[in-house]
């Protein structure tokens, strides 16, 4: 499936949103892997929350119709980055990646596809490969225990060991509002 839209994010099947925070080394690179997905069927929401380096810069030197820009002149932090996301996203599918995180190239297909077998599914939960600060993959891949039911990953996650890092979670728009981010409670982006 090689890039089935390759870009105009008129109607897209995915919205990913993103927070930014003086991340100008980093977006650049963020910015480059979602135009490198097999499916092109998404749009990107950037919340740029009031960055002092050259995250703007970065992001405005993208001419790709799916990027939409927020840009905040107040830094109101992460969550709440997320929930105007959120907010703004148009697909029937939202997923989060932070500014300094990457989707691999068959993310947006394979979510799709996931969905697309689980049409009831409200959330679906995708590979994780972690990388080293310098973009370098180590090699380690996070997947859900085979065998866990719903309530093992939420008991996991309760007790401090998260199951389900937000990079590799694509949830409904209507789970996504139903259950907003607690706001002030995080730092900035």
């Amino acid at each position: 499936m090689l890039n089935q839209d390759p870009g105009t994010g008129a109607n897209p099947a995915i919205s990913v949103v993103c927070s930014c925070y003086n991340h100008g080394r980093f977006i650049g690179a963020f910015l480059e892997a979602m135009a490198a997905q097999t499916d092109g069927r998404f749009e990107v929401i950037i919340i740029d929350d009031a960055s002092g380096d050259d995250s703007l810069a970065v992001i405005k030197a993208c001419h790709d119709p799916r990027i939409k820009l927020v840009a905040r002149e107040r830094n109101r932090g992460y969550c709440a980055s997320l929930n105007d996301g959120i907010r703004l996203a148009r697909a029937d599918v939202v997923a989060f990646l932070a500014s300094d995180d990457l989707f691999h190239p068959r993310y947006v297909e394979r979510v799709l596809a996931a969905f697309g077998a689980n049409p009831s599914a409200a959330a679906v939960y995708v590979e994780l490969e972690r990388m080293s600060p310098e973009g370098v993959p180590l090699r380690e891949v996070r997947r859900l225990p085979a065998a866990a039911t719903r309530w093992e990953i939420l008991r996991r996650s309760s007790l401090g060991k998260n199951q389900l890092p937000s990079p590799a979670l694509a949830v409904r728009p209507e789970l996504a509002t139903a259950l907003p981010l607690p706001e002030g409670t995080d730092q900035p982006t």
